[in-house]
C-alpha cells in the first residue's frame, strides 16, 4: 500500500463542452421568461407555466441545472452561478417592473421553488413537492 500513498491520480476536468451545455440551458431559461407576455397580477403564474412548458420540451435542461450545482469541477460551477445569478437578476428586474410587493423576497421564494421543483422532477419524486401524490 506504501505504492498507493504517491500515487497522483489525473484529475478530471470538464471540458468547455460540458460548462457550455450549462451554460445553454440557463440561457433557454432565461429565454423562457423574456418570451412571458402577461400582465403584472399574472406575471409569476405566467412565468411559472412558461417554465414547466419548456420543462417538457426540453427536459434536459432540469438535468442540466441540477448536476450543474452539485458537481465540483470550477468550470460547470462558475456556470451553474452565472446562469443562476442572470436568472435571479431577469426575474428581480422584471418582478420591479410588474409592482411586486417584497420584489426581492419573492424572487428568492420563486428560485427556490424552482430548484426544488428541478430536484424533485430530476428524482421523479412527485411527493417532494406535493404531498398529495
Amino acid at each position: 500500500m506504501r505504492w498507493l500513498a504517491n500515487f497522483n491520480a489525473p484529475k478530471w476536468q470538464c471540458s468547455s463542452a460540458e460548462s457550455s451545455a450549462v451554460d445553454r440551458a440557463f440561457d433557454r431559461i432565461i429565454q423562457t421568461f423574456k418570451n412571458v407576455e402577461s400582465s403584472s397580477e399574472q406575471l409569476v403564474i405566467k412565468m411559472i407555466e412558461a417554465y414547466e412548458e419548456m420543462s417538457v420540451l426540453h427536459p434536459n435542461e432540469i438535468s442540466l441545472q441540477v448536476i450543474g450545482i452539485s458537481v465540483t469541477d470550477k468550470a460547470i460551477q462558475e456556470a451553474a452561478k452565472n446562469g443562476l445569478a442572470l436568472i435571479r437578476s431577469y426575474t428581480l428586474e422584471r418582478f420591479k417592473s410588474a409592482g411586486i410587493e417584497n420584489a426581492e423576497r419573492e424572487v428568492t421564494t420563486f428560485l427556490a421553488r424552482g430548484i426544488l421543483c428541478n430536484i424533485s422532477y430530476f428524482l421523479d419524486f412527485p411527493e417532494l413537492i406535493d404531498e398529495n401524490k
